[in-house]
């Protein structure tokens, strides 16, 4: 299109790897065209040692190679690809960088996790209102990063390393929402939460599940539910549903990618220990993440 760059970027994250392609207009607004996501599982298997499997990083060159085959073929002129928790935590992570780019011609960096917070951030407020205070959180299968936000950009980050594939031996939801509070008191002390009103939002792929399932919308439609709004009540709908089934039931239910099965009560524990944290009965769900925020970087943010 006319004016307008096409881009993609690649999110290589604990439990999937995902693709963005997008047109950048020269004031740096995007334009989604095509998004994917498959589940590579990195950081099943890791182990005690943190290293990534010889299968774990086969499923994401697989991933890759597709994309990039998917990029050639809609002339994408701009490639990013990053990785973020099992990745950077991982003592072969810099073999991992390697293989890739070996294979596919294409770097990635390996985000610490304010770098993945600050790229969140990013692409959450970049269609949002100005004026306002927000709450973002980005919970992935290794870590949950937790960014509180204004017009100036970010005022306080954190990662933490609570996830729904990290966390999933936690099988008990009860012991997990225990463990969750006291991570959650401890890993965000000194943060501006409750100190003054902050909306809040959800990205990444438990949210964007849950949000879904919610909505009784499929995968196919996963766009519907943007700017979603998914409430305490709700959400422990969807939590007593899926105590309630096996994983394999699971497989069936509207929204819920079946390769997610079998980590998605863990993330709606975590998602409702954020909303007791927080005090909130409601959050926003928006698919705008460092997905977005990476092709965005040094880019002016415009009134939406």
């Amino acid at each position: 299109m006319k004016n307008r760059v096409r881009k993609a970027a690649i999110d290589i994250g604990t439990n999937s790897t995902r693709l963005l392609i997008a047109d950048q207009d020269q004031e740096g607004r995007l334009y989604p065209v095509r998004a994917e996501e498959r589940i590579t599982r990195l950081g099943q298997g890791v182990g005690q040692k943190g290293v990534l499997t010889k299968q774990g990083v086969d499923r994401v060159l697989a991933a890759i190679e597709e994309y990039s085959a998917l990029a050639r073929q809609l002339e994408v002129t701009e490639f990013r690809l990053f990785a973020t928790s099992a990745a950077r935590d991982a003592p072969n992570r810099r073999r991992f960088a390697r293989r890739i780019r070996d294979a596919t011609g294409l770097e990635v960096a390996i985000l610490s996790g304010e770098e993945e917070a600050r790229l969140a951030c990013l692409g959450a407020i970049s269609d949002l209102p100005r004026g306002r205070g927000y709450t973002i959180c980005d919970i992935g299968g290794g870590s949950t990063e937790f960014i509180f936000a204004g017009d100036e950009g970010v005022i306080w980050q954190k990662s933490l390393d609570i996830g729904s594939r990290r966390l999933n031996a936690e099988t008990d939801p009860s012991e997990l929402a225990s463990r969750l509070r006291r991570e959650l008191q401890i890993g965000l002390e000194g943060s501006p939460a409750g100190s003054e009103p902050f909306d809040c939002i959800l990205v990444g792929g438990t949210a964007t599940t849950l949000a879904l399932m919610d909505a009784r919308i499929g995968i196919e439609h996963a766009s519907e539910i943007h700017h979603h709004t998914l409430t305490r009540a709700r959400l422990n709908r969807v939590i007593e549903r899926l105590r309630g089934a096996t994983v394999d039931q699971r497989k069936g239910f509207i929204g819920l990618h079946p390769d997610r099965a079998d980590v998605i009560l863990t993330g709606s524990v975590i998602v409702r220990a954020v909303f007791d944290y927080l005090a909130k009965d409601s959050a926003m769900v928006s698919l705008r993440d460092g997905l977005y925020g990476i092709l965005l970087e040094g880019v002016e943010r415009h009134d939406v």
